[in-house]
This record gives structure tokens, C-alpha cells and sequence, in this order.
């Protein structure tokens, strides 16, 4: 029992000075602060307060969706008569400019990204090469892997070059119109002031801007990047944000796309949005907000036609979306 005493003393002044800190925390208002009756962690990533849009940016109606009858939805592109071709499960859709289903066609894999070059031609990202059809679904060629490693998410096409995003090997490049290896673009060089591209998942998206100049999105950075086609980092803007006019989350935009006067649409995951920029990178208005999403709904592929409308891929609704001005 003397054993056993000597640790009861130290115990009741313990338990004693616990009640007292108690008391003190409960008179002084502690357990009243914000927060603590709603949520056991007041530190809690709330994305409700995220969610919500001022009214002042939300200049954007939508139109009446297109559904599209295919189970998983992977990218979206136009062409110069604004038809649209959806890619899917193993095949590509082509509807036309007012919506209406026109044909459809089979692949012998799954596409990754799908878009549309000179001459009716459509290039499409088949993991780690490239297939090239005509728009009515006649298969042209078939390149040759690129790598092993390679994870193909956007092309770009111009009448000299093609443009690969690499999101496998997290560079850029570049090839020419029968894809042959021409160069990369964008490896890390911190004497040219190139910083190198974060590639956390295969979201990873390129594409030209209303002069034709090369804009590719560094999605782990938060930035997008211009390049000249001899790989020269032009300019750079964007930044990481979790307020409406920056991009929070691992890794985003995920796409964009830039509309004939210069402005950007850009769309995110994480808390799907899709916003629109102008080429100084600074917010204009946001097309669509997260509460015009399903919950966790990603890769908004998105595109613009010739009337100014923006094009919304939503691969957790099957939908094409269609949005124009107010």
C-alpha cells in the first residue's frame, strides 16, 4: 500500500489542475468560438464557402444540353463549321452545329483526347501514339509509339507543327505534319528561366491562341505558359488561389481553350468550374461555378464555336453543355 500511495497524490493534483483548466476555457468562451458547434474540426477544408459565385461575374446563361449516349466521355473538339466531335469509350460522335446527331464512328481503342486539324482531318491521343482520321470516320494513318512512357492529353495542330502534350513524361512535343520527332519543349532550363512543368495527374492541356501563338497549361504550378514554336518561354501567368480569380487544388486548370479575342476558358477539377480570363490573366466572369456540377466531376473538356459559345464536356452528366452571354 505505501508502494501504491506515493503515485495517488501526484494523480489527484493532475486530475485537479485538468478541472481547473476546464473551467477556465469554459468562462472565458472556448467552446463558444465559430465553427466549434458546427464541425468537430474547426480547421476543415470547407468547399461550401468556395462554391459560391458573386453575382457581379456570373455573366453566362446555359442552353439546352446535348446528351450524349456514350459511357465514358474523354474529350471534345470542333471544327471550322462548328460541328462537334465527342470522343468515348472506343468510338467518336459527330453532332452539328444546332446539336443534332449526325454520325458516329468505331475505334480500336480508347482515345485520350481528340482534335481537329487542316483538311477534315481529326487527331486523336490513343495513350501513347497518335491515330489520324477524316471526320467521316476513314482512318488515314497510324504513327508509331512516341514512348513507352508516354500519356498523350491534348494535341494542338498548325499548318506547319503539331504540338503533343506528354503528361507521361511531362514535357512537350514537337512534330511535324507526318509525326516525326522534331523537338521537346518545356524541360526544365533555369538559364533560359524555364521552370518545368508539375504534372501531379494526366490532366495536362495545350492549344493556340487567336494569333497562333502556343499556350500550354503547367497545372501543377497553377500557370500557363507562352512558348514560341522554337520552345522559348515567351510570358507566364496564373496563380495558385483559392479565391474565384486563382486555381486551388493539386493540379489545375485542367483545360482551356481560347476564344477569337484573346479571352481564356478555362475549366477546373477538384471544385469543377469554368471561368473565363482575359490575355493579361486576369478574371473576367465565370461562365459555370461548382454548384452547376455534380459533386467531384472531372476532365471539363471544353471548347468555343463561332458564335462565342462555350462548349462544356461533362463526363458525370454525359452532356454537352452550351453556354453564351447574358
Amino acid at each position: 500500500m505505501q508502494k501504491l500511495s506515493k503515485y495517488i497524490k501526484p494523480v489527484l493534483a493532475g486530475i485537479a489542475v485538468a478541472v481547473i483548466l476546464l473551467s477556465i476555457l469554459q468562462m472565458t468562451g472556448f467552446f463558444n468560438r465559430p465553427g466549434m458547434k458546427d464541425s468537430q474540426n474547426p480547421y476543415e477544408y470547407n468547399l461550401d464557402k468556395l462554391k459560391k459565385v458573386d453575382s457581379d461575374l456570373l455573366l453566362w446563361k446555359e442552353l439546352e444540353p446535348i446528351d450524349v449516349p456514350l459511357v465514358k466521355l474523354s474529350g471534345i473538339t470542333i471544327d471550322n463549321n462548328d460541328n462537334l466531335f465527342v470522343t468515348g469509350d472506343w468510338s467518336v460522335i459527330k453532332y452539328n452545329s444546332s446539336g443534332y446527331y449526325i454520325s458516329k464512328f468505331d475505334l480500336g481503342d480508347k482515345a485520350g483526347c481528340i482534335t481537329t486539324g487542316p483538311n477534315n482531318k481529326l487527331y486523336l491521343g490513343m495513350g501513347d501514339h497518335i491515330e489520324v482520321y477524316f471526320s467521316s470516320g476513314k482512318k488515314i494513318e497510324q504513327w508509331a509509339q512516341i514512348d513507352s512512357n508516354s500519356v498523350i492529353t491534348s494535341i494542338a495542330v498548325s499548318k506547319d507543327y503539331i504540338f503533343v502534350a506528354d503528361a507521361g513524361n511531362r514535357i512537350v512535343r514537337k512534330l511535324n505534319q507526318s509525326g516525326e520527332m522534331l523537338g521537346i519543349i518545356g524541360e526544365q532550363n533555369r538559364e533560359k528561366g524555364i521552370p518545368g512543368f508539375i504534372i501531379p495527374s494526366p490532366y495536362f492541356d495545350l492549344g493556340f491562341g487567336h494569333d497562333g501563338e502556343l499556350w500550354v497549361v503547367n497545372p501543377g504550378r497553377h500557370l500557363f505558359h507562352n512558348f514560341s514554336p522554337k520552345g522559348e518561354l515567351i510570358s507566364s501567368w496564373g496563380k495558385a488561389s483559392q479565391l474565384i480569380d486563382g486555381f486551388c487544388g493539386c493540379c489545375n486548370p485542367s483545360h482551356f481553350t481560347i476564344m477569337p479575342n484573346g479571352s481564356f476558358i478555362t475549366s477546373e477539377k477538384g471544385l469543377p468550374r469554368v471561368k473565363e480570363y482575359n490575355p493579361a490573366g486576369e478574371l473576367i466572369s465565370v461562365v459555370a461555378g461548382a454548384n452547376n456540377f455534380n459533386e467531384g466531376t472531372t476532365n471539363l473538356d471544353v471548347v468555343t464555336d463561332s458564335k462565342g459559345r462555350v462548349i462544356v464536356l461533362d463526363p458525370a452528366r454525359k452532356q454537352i453543355r452550351i453556354f453564351e452571354r447574358k
